[in-house]
């Protein structure tokens, strides 16, 4: 029994010690490595040319990321712009597209870049018809920050409203109401 135990441990060694110097998978935002430094419009273009289609897109510090549904592949990346150039591609999880997590495609995102300049009350009924539910408002000043979510594509959306219209639709990608 020791003489098993013995072999047990020194084959789990080895096998960590391969598995630790093993590459890290390279998946399809690898084969995409070539567009980092291309300007913005340009590498949609060729994100495009390759299969993938544009999903949704937020803005943070001064960073912009950007979700691409690629169907044959079933796979979903994540393009981060700085100053108006690919400064990152990476895969995130399917679900971040709104796919299903094995990538079947069940849930859709919905669209929400037809709502800037949208009437704020009109952009409210376009929301609740596409599946979302208002979980937060926010108030400062003449500025409204609407938060919805939506439970079967799992978009969390900031609406900012001025004036009584749509100032931005942005996917803050989390919120803690947003589940």
């Amino acid at each position: 029994m020791t003489k098993a135990l013995t072999s047990f441990a020194a084959t789990t060694i080895v096998a960590a010690s391969l598995l630790a110097n093993a590459p890290a998978f390279a998946g399809p935002a690898n084969h995409l490595k070539d567009l980092i430094g291309a300007k913005g419009s340009s590498g949609e273009s060729e994100l495009q040319a390759r299969g993938y289609s544009y999903v949704s897109g937020t803005t943070k510090d001064n960073k912009v990321n950007t979700f691409w549904w690629n169907a044959q592949n079933q796979n979903c990346i994540r393009v981060t712009t700085k100053d108006g150039r690919y400064s990152n591609i990476d895969d995130v999880r399917n679900d971040r597209c709104g796919q299903a997590a094995g990538g079947s495609g069940a849930a859709q995102p919905a669209r929400i870049s037809d709502l800037k300049g949208m009437d704020s009350i009109k952009a409210f009924d376009v929301m609740t018809s596409r599946g979302f539910n208002g979980v937060d408002t926010i108030t400062t000043g003449n500025t409204i920050y609407g938060i919805y979510y939506n439970p079967s594509t799992k978009q969390c959306i900031q609406l900012t409203n001025a004036d009584n219209r749509v100032v931005s639709a942005d996917d803050i990608e989390t919120h803690p109401k947003c589940r």
